[in-house]
């Protein structure tokens, strides 16, 4: 049977916490559709949540053995493993794992069309490693993109260890036709924004200026689940400058979609799916306050036909901004919180204003909306008076709305955030993988890729650490709720 000329979008697992759907690949598949190209989505990752088997817990459970010395980085033993098992005497647990969930596919999936193109993260990286080099050895050709790609070292990995012909760093929207015309061999010339090796080197291309939000089509969800809510997205990237967080890193610059051309979208959805309910994608839906209010003041106008939910900073949340959302149909607000001390918070990049944090957070629940907020534990320089101003206002927040949710996560060096890439300003020592420990082949493929961080000390040692975050737990425990952090409840 021949191969159908199809560009496969693959998903990889694991799915993580949260249904959401991978609104990245929706954009890519009504780009690529715009242009001509059949396409299909291959949602892996629903596929296995939907059948319990998703290997999350146990990729947590593994990351659990580092909480306190810990980030978000690549780990190239894993990656070389699961590309490279032949090379290994003994491979790790959750190496077998995905290399076992990954052949479990391989034959469905090759089926599917001529070019495959993944997107990769932190979770989803080793098994769309794992089964494009497969695919590969098939004969057939691969690409990979995602936000962890403006990190050198992994790129280099990916593509000296035969995962993938070529690497995309930045948005794949106004590159990905002319990507898949060179896998195909139409076309000589690759996309800015590639990598690829020749010989044994890595070759690079600028990336391209990002294509305007308002231009792109809305995107496709043909080949997933939508249901209880529809994927959308107002803004990508994130106005804030968190000494933590790697999204200065991932995303060229913040920018948002015009109010009339969103709203436009959820009318379309509405009509599509027979759906009301929102999630928006955004890292912050309030990063421009003139836009809220504008998005706020239109839903209002028309009677607030839908409901919505997004994650957003806490700067601006003031009552009335709050109870204008609400109005508008908010029912849900993610907020980054991070910490309930001023010094902290400070030392973050963060507006160093608790009384006003508790305030958004008591009113937006008095109103209706379900508030869940995020704590970072551990921050350089935490004292143990920070951290018990942390539990006093956590104690009193709960008292006055036992509703409202948070979750507490330990500190980790996240790929690309300030602390990582100035870390001796924070007091970091960051310790980087051993390509020494490794067998021959994989070493050196290792050692010519870059350094990759694995590990890190700093002020707060493991066993602080720790206690900090079980007595978040006892806090949890008290108001009959659980929180699951690097496979601990």
């Amino acid at each position: 049977m021949a191969t159908p000329r199809r560009v496969v979008l693959i998903h990889s697992p694991p799915h993580g916490e949260v249904p959401f759907r991978h609104i990245g690949l929706g954009y890519l598949q009504a780009v690529l559709e715009a242009s001509g190209n059949e396409c299909i989505l291959f949602d892996i990752s629903l596929k296995e949540d939907l059948a319990h088997t998703d290997f999350y817990v146990d990729y947590i459970r593994y990351l659990s053995e580092g909480i306190g010395d810990m980030g978000d980085g690549p780990d190239p033993r894993i990656i070389a493993q699961v590309t490279h098992p032949e090379w290994f005497s003994e491979l790790l647990p959750i190496s077998q794992t995905i290399i076992r969930k990954a052949e479990s596919y391989l034959e469905k999936v090759v089926v599917a069309g001529d070019v495959f193109l993944f997107t990769v993260n932190t979770l989803t990286v080793y098994f769309a490693a794992a089964l494009s080099s497969m695919l590969r050895r098939r004969g057939y050709r691969s690409a990979a993109g995602g936000p962890n790609m403006g990190f050198a070292p992994l790129r280099s990995i990916l593509l000296r260890s035969g995962a993938f012909d070529a690497v995309i760093q930045g948005e794949g929207d106004g590159v990905v036709v002319d990507l898949v015309k060179w896998l195909r061999r139409e076309s000589l010339t690759l996309p800015p924004g590639a990598n690829w090796l020749q010989g044994d080197e890595v070759k690079a291309l600028p990336a391209a200026p990002p294509v305007p939000l308002d231009d792109l089509p809305y995107p496709l969800f043909r080949g997933t689940l939508v249901r209880e809510f529809v994927p959308i997205l107002s803004s990508r990237g994130c106005p804030r400058k968190c000494a933590f967080c790697s999204e200065t890193s991932n995303w060229v610059s913040w920018r948002f979609r015009k109010v009339p051309n969103v709203i436009a979208e959820m009318d379309e959805r509405a009509r599509q799916y027979g759906l009301t309910s929102f999630h928006f994608h955004d890292d912050s839906i309030n990063g421009s306050l003139p836009w809220i209010d504008e998005f706020s003041r239109v839903l209002t106008g028309r009677g607030y036909p839908y409901q919505w939910e997004s994650f957003c900073c806490p700067e601006g949340l003031t009552e009335e901004r709050l109870a204008r959302m609400r109005k508008a149909g908010c029912v849900l607000l993610k907020v980054g919180v991070q910490s309930f001390s001023p010094p902290v918070l400070m030392a973050m990049r963060r507006r160093p204003d608790v009384e006003f944090l508790k305030r958004a957070i008591l009113f937006g629940d008095s109103i209706g909306i379900s508030i869940r907020f995020d704590m970072l534990i551990g921050f350089p320089g935490e004292t143990h008076e920070d951290h018990q101003e942390n539990l006093k206002v956590l104690d009193e927040i709960l008292t006055q709305a036992p509703r409202v949710y948070f979750s507490p996560n330990p500190f980790y060096l996240s790929l690309g955030s300030e602390t990582m890439l100035n870390a001796d300003r924070y007091g970091i020592e960051i310790r980087y993988f051993d390509w020494s420990t490794l067998p021959g082949p994989a070493a050196e493929m290792v050692r010519k890729s870059g350094q990759f961080p694995v590990g890190h000390t700093y002020d707060i040692p493991r066993p602080v650490l720790v206690e900090r975050m079980a007595d978040m737990g006892r806090i949890l425990e008290k108001q009959n709720k659980d929180y699951q952090y690097l496979g601990r409840t």
